[in-house]
Order: C-alpha cells, then structure tokens, then sequence
C-alpha cells in the first residue's frame, strides 16, 4: 500500500494517537474518573491514530481514494 497521509495529517494523527493513548491510561490506573470501556476505546484509537500517523499509510483513506501526500 503506497502512503496516502501527508506530512501535516501525519504530525496531527501522531500527536493525537499519544495523547489518546495517555489519556486512557490515566483511566487504566484511577488517576482519571472514566469507565474501562472508554479507558480501552482511547487506547485503541489512539493507537491506530498513532499507527496511521508514523506509517503515514491509512485504510480508509485508501477505500475513499483520499491521497493528502499528493503534493510532497
């Protein structure tokens, strides 16, 4: 699969899967009041956020034919 996520999408969804990540890890161990099943949505999102970001390669950009690496 050829990378479909520009530099900027890349930053924003790196940026964005760490602080997911941490926010629900937070949950995990009860420094913040949310429930497990949110707790483990953001890690999970997080992670594919992360994921898609430092591969700058994205399935459903893919299905949609949304290329934001055109232009490098």
């Amino acid at each position: 699969m050829k990378r479909n996520v520009g530099d900027l999408d890349s930053r924003i969804r790196s940026r964005l899967g760490l602080i997911l990540i941490l926010v629900g890890i937070l949950g995990l161990v009860g420094l913040l009041q949310v429930s497990l099943t949110v707790n483990v949505i953001l890690i999970i999102v997080g992670a594919i956020s992360f994921a898609t970001g430092s591969t700058r390669r994205c399935g459903v950009y893919s299905v949609f034919g949304i290329d934001t690496s055109e232009n490098e």
